[in-house]
Parts: structure tokens; sequence; C-alpha cells
């Protein structure tokens, strides 16, 4: 299906990231938060942008080069898309599952409350709080695995040709055993811009930026944004389309 939308709505889910855990109102803390620290993150990425376009890099500050790396470390966890990836809704009812037995044999005097637990409605809720409490922290490991990088940006300069925006849009390019973050030759890549990616870079304390961003490299990345999305969309009806073919 095609059709012409600004991504930002396309994108959107309301209260996405609300949590209610009793019959009390939603609490809204986790979006608020979020919206608070992409105001911070559009900063950096407008300066990210800005430099490319520039041609140079845009040396970052310490504090900037931590917002940029929690940022890229949220799209790539808080999306919906990879949550059905990484646990499906079928093995969260079987874990679930498990919770409750175990707590029923521990606590037997509270079957009333776990056999409210157990109804759908209570069920979709508590798997979906346990998704944004996941939101929370980023392990230090995963920030120390990012930072070692550096930070690698990537500029198209063909007026014809474009990055897509996808509803799981962090790209992770790996070879056989070579997966880690750390490694040289792992990838993670996140278009920010129509003409600009950023991802992992050659050391920590680094800032590469590659001009001229070849064909196959621009085709290979929107493929993979594409094959890993359930929406993707770009600023050319063409390219949706030509890439909707390759689903």
């Amino acid at each position: 299906m095609f059709f012409r939308q600004r991504p930002e709505e396309l994108f959107r889910k309301r209260d996405l990231y609300a949590v209610k855990r009793s019959e009390g109102p939603a609490d809204h803390a986790m979006e608020t938060a979020l919206s608070r620290f992409e105001g911070e993150s559009d900063q950096v990425m407008a300066r990210i942008v800005g430099a490319a376009r520039a041609g140079a890099v845009p040396g970052l500050s310490p504090d900037e080069e931590a917002t940029w790396l929690r940022f890229l470390y949220l799209q790539w966890k808080r999306v919906p898309d990879l949550h059905l990836t990484v646990t499906t809704p079928e093995e969260a009812d079987t874990i679930l599952d498990e919770i409750i037995a175990a707590a029923r044999g521990r606590f037997p005097n509270h079957g009333a409350e776990l056999d409210r637990l157990s109804q759908p409605a209570q069920r979709s809720l508590t798997v979906k709080n346990a998704r944004v409490d996941g939101l929370r922290d980023m392990p230090r490991g995963v920030f120390d695995a990012l930072r070692s990088r550096g930070l690698g940006i990537v500029r198209i300069t063909r007026p014809d040709k474009r990055f897509i925006v996808g509803s799981r849009p962090v790209v992770k390019l790996t070879h056989p055993g070579k997966t880690d973050l750390r490694h040289p030759e792992c990838e993670l890549w996140l278009p920010i811009a129509s003409d600009v990616m950023v991802g992992l870079g050659r050391g920590q304390g680094t800032e590469t930026l590659v001009l001229d961003c070849p064909t196959e490299t621009i085709r290979h990345t929107n493929l993979a944004i594409v094959q890993q999305s359930t929406m993707f969309a770009s600023g050319s009806a063409a390219l949706t389309r030509s890439l909707a073919r390759n689903r």
C-alpha cells in the first residue's frame, strides 16, 4: 500500500511509551522524558547534517557525542518492530505464563491477583509495561562499545539518490564471527536525513566523513531497512515502489 504522509505522522503511535500499572491514570513519564531527549538530540543531529553538507565533520563535544550515542541506541532498541523480533507476542505470553505459574507456587494466597494478571487485557498491559521499563537505562557496556568506535558519517552528493526511513531504522551489518560492536568490521548505521547517515567509525574520539557514497552502498542500506521494517518511506514515489518490489 502506498500513500503520501509526513514521516512523523506515519510512524507515530499514540501512548506507545505510556505505562499503566493500576486502575489509575496512565503514567506518561517515559514519553515526556523521551520527548525532552529528542529535543536535545535534534540539535546534535542538526550539527552533524549541517557539517556533512558543508563537507566537514561536526566536532562534537563529549556531551554531544554521549547524546548521539544514546539516541542511536534508543532508535535501535525502542522501536516496536524490534520488540516483535526480539520477543514475539507468543514468546512474551510463554514467559508470562512461566512467571505466573512460579508465583502461584510461591504465593498460594495471592491466587485472585494472579487470576487477574492472567486476563487477556491485563496480560497485554503487563507485557507493554515491561517493554517500556526496558528503555530506562542504556547498559554501560553497550555505551562503552559504541563510544569505542567513534563517529562514522556518510553523505550522498548525487541529487538522484537518497536514503529512506523505516519503522526499524537502525541497520546492523556484520560478517560471521564479527558481530561484536567493538569489531571494526561490524557496522551500525542510522539515516538521519535523505542524504546523511551516521554510524560507527574507526576508533574512539574519531569522526570520519565519507562523501560520494557509492550507489551500491545506498541501495544495500535501503534494502536492509526495507527487509527489517513493517513500514518505510522516502521522498521519492519511484524509489518507494522500487524498494517495495524487493520485499
